[in-house]
């Protein structure tokens, strides 16, 4: 009996020297992760300061300081389309801030240099260009020498070439280039019957807001009056002209499944040898609605233009201004239309995706169209005109769809469209 609670008694004390031992143990763990979670915390929080930093100076270092000169990074055009930003940059920084405490105040090495070969296109919408050249930058300064290409429809299909030198400093831009006509062909004639002219622009890009101030001089294709001022008779011709202009891109609001944008611009022309002044306002607001199986665009836009007399003296010649109904829908008849001095036009476009009902990345879709519009030509004539139809194409990006339409106007003229946009994209 005596040695069964001797016995018992060390095992007590062994068990309670046991509990004790791993309740040291287990108060050591705790300390250890207690002090795990502090450091790691003081590491989120100076990581997460450093981030701020990093972020801060590449917003304003960095971010959308690429070239954004017409027709280079933006895609931006002589007309004045934007697109997308084709550059990429090079970035360097120090991480910082770990759990030894480094402080987050540590001035960090972040320098931006680029300098390699870049083809920029703009496909977003017409007219269409693809310019290539070497593009160089250091930190919120770029230059980008290139040549390329441009293809418009406006009265006619136009292609033409081009050579020139974009720079931006931060929000600035400047672009210079000096531009010929290749289509409608003209090699054969004598150079006085030649499109060549020079493009410069400046501007200010914002987060919401793009303004352009171009000016073109040269040689350009018009169309001279026969006759009187009522005459519709003309004949194709090259002229001196110099034409200046104001031109805002602007975005309105961007929900999600929503998103609306606008332009307008404005231009002074002058045809010295002829006397012969006018001036051009547009403006369209287009507005899009993306869901999964389906897309919805409508859009407003406008054309006006005058002429502009100063006295009693009447120009020594008259030129036909005006927007054609194929140059403000953007679809062709292939026929002769009137010009319009004031129009109105409301369009409307429905895409549907039937391949996603099974297949989750199908781009292919079918379109339905509708235009509806109002036209005031030169003798205060008023036209109302439609175009209906549909189409059909393959969405290569989530907004530049490959597009080809087929439809009819109010004439029962059949109208076609075949573009890599749709025409009722956004310019930003």
């Amino acid at each position: 009996m005596d040695e069964f609670l001797l016995f018992k008694k060390i095992t007590t004390k062994k068990m309670i020297r046991n509990i004790s031992r791993e309740m040291r143990r287990y108060c050591v763990l705790c300390l250890l992760l207690c002090a795990g979670i502090t450091g790691y915390a003081q590491s989120a929080q100076d990581t997460s300061a450093v981030s701020a930093s990093v972020v801060s100076k590449t917003d304003n270092a960095v971010a959308d300081h690429t070239v954004a000169a017409p027709g280079i990074a933006t895609g931006e055009t002589p007309d004045g389309n934007t697109g997308a930003d084709g550059h990429t940059t090079d970035t360097a920084g120090n991480s910082g801030g770990t759990a030894s405490g480094t402080s987050a105040n540590v001035p960090l090495d972040f320098h931006v240099k680029v300098s390699a070969f870049k083809i920029i296109s703009q496909y977003y919408g017409l007219p269409l260009s693809v310019r290539f050249g070497w593009f160089y930058r250091k930190e919120d300064f770029s230059v980008f020498p290139n040549a390329g290409f441009s293809f418009s429809v406006a009265d006619t299909p136009v292609l033409d070439t081009s050579v020139g030198l974009a720079l931006q400093k931060k929000s600035f831009f400047w672009s210079g280039y000096a531009v010929y006509d290749i289509v409608p062909f003209a090699m054969h004639k004598k150079a006085a019957d030649q499109a060549v002219y020079g493009i410069t622009s400046f501007g200010f890009s914002f987060p919401r807001i793009k303004v352009t101030m171009p000016l073109v001089a040269g040689r350009l294709r018009k169309n001279e009056i026969i006759g009187d001022e009522w005459s519709t008779v003309t004949a194709p011709t090259v002229v001196t002209q110099v034409s200046a202009g104001l031109q805002l891109d602007f975005f309105l609001t961007d929900l999600g499944f929503f998103k609306s944008t606008g332009t307008a611009a404005f231009y002074y022309h002058w045809i010295p040898k002829a006397a012969f002044h006018y001036y051009t306002v547009s403006a369209a607001i287009p507005a899009s609605f993306h869901l999964y199986y389906v897309d919805i665009a409508f859009m407003y836009s406008l054309f006006h233009t005058s002429t502009v007399q100063y006295g009693k003296a009447a120009p020594f010649r008259r030129y036909a201004i005006g927007q054609t109904q194929s140059g403000m829908t953007g679809r062709s008849t292939f026929k002769t239309q009137a010009l319009f001095k004031d129009m109105h036009l409301f369009s409307a476009e429905f895409r549907w995706y039937p391949a996603r009902i099974t297949a989750q990345t199908n781009g292919f879709f079918l379109s339905l169209f509708a235009d509806v519009g109002f036209g005031i030509t030169e003798r205060r004539k008023g036209s109302l005109f439609y175009e209906a139809g549909g189409g059909l194409g393959y969405n290569l990006y989530d907004s530049v769809p490959l597009t080809f339409q087929a439809g009819f106007n109010q004439k029962m003229q059949p109208v076609f469209y075949l573009s890599v946009v749709s025409r009722l994209s956004h310019r930003l």
